[in-house]
């Protein structure tokens, strides 16, 4: 009985020690994944991000897109995009703020709310996306950490990272294993009203100097493997502070 009882405490020893230097390890990779992207002080100032971005998103018929964003920490978003699908083009704000999300019609000015079930779902998206462009958030103890080794996507050699947060899907951080430079990022959840569980993947590429940062030009999102959406990103200005008014819901008429 005291044999058992000495190994159940040392297998638990053991098991702490391995959990420990695996989360010594994914901080590590935080690490060098901050200095690649411009350094602790430049990303620290570099909370809010505006930038410009063209490409196209593959729906029933192919539609051309561009505009700019505006993000600032993890819970606020903007997007002014023109669609052009068929020759017709269509203007649209796009505005995440906390749990709150709505588009507005700048031709008429209507503003319609986007439906509640569907705004958490959009916001693991785009805060998955924002891990990758400033991992310094990672710091921060609301966060788990795990190493998940090497492993080779497209052909490139990378080095993983689980990131865990209370209420919010996994993420899985792939970084170039020479550069540092966030690769891939992906989560799992259910979306839809039957709740089917896919897979929301981007890929960044293509990274060029943004004042003291780095910054991808290129990003791809993936739903289920499929890709959804590429586009060229350019103009990109890394700032401490967004003002309010770009996140203001606009007053009713």
């Amino acid at each position: 009985m005291r044999t058992t009882c000495w190994a159940v405490l040392l297998c638990g020893l053991v098991a702490t020690d391995v959990r420990a230097d695996d989360a010594v390890e994914a901080r590590k990779l935080v690490d060098r994944a901050v200095k690649a992207l411009g350094g602790e002080e430049a990303l620290a100032k570099a909370t809010g991000y505006t930038f410009q971005v063209e490409g196209k998103i593959a729906a029933e018929a192919e539609v051309d897109v561009k505009g700019d964003w505006s993000v600032q920490g993890l819970d606020r978003y903007r997007w002014n995009l023109q669609a052009t699908v068929m020759g017709r083009t269509q203007e649209l704000s796009l505005v995440f703020v906390g749990e709150k999300g709505w588009v507005t019609n700048p031709a008429d000015g209507r503003t319609n709310d986007i439906p509640k079930e569907l705004i958490p779902v959009v916001l693991n998206v785009f805060r998955l996306a924002r891990l990758a462009q400033n991992p310094l958030a990672l710091r921060d103890k609301a966060f788990t950490l795990s190493h998940l080794g090497e492993l080779k996507i497209n052909d490139r050699d990378m080095v993983g990272l689980k990131i865990q947060r209370k209420g919010a899907p996994e993420v899985d951080l792939f970084l170039d294993k020479k550069t540092a430079l966030p690769y891939k990022a992906e989560l799992r959840q259910k979306e839809g009203p039957g709740g089917e569980e896919v897979s929301h993947s981007f890929y960044f590429d293509d990274y060029k100097d943004a004042g003291p940062v780095k910054h991808f030009g290129k990003v791809r999102f993936e739903r289920d493997g499929k890709s959804l959406i590429e586009l060229a990103v350019s103009e990109v200005k890394a700032e401490e502070k967004i003002n309010d008014d770009v996140f203001a819901r606009p007053e009713k008429k």
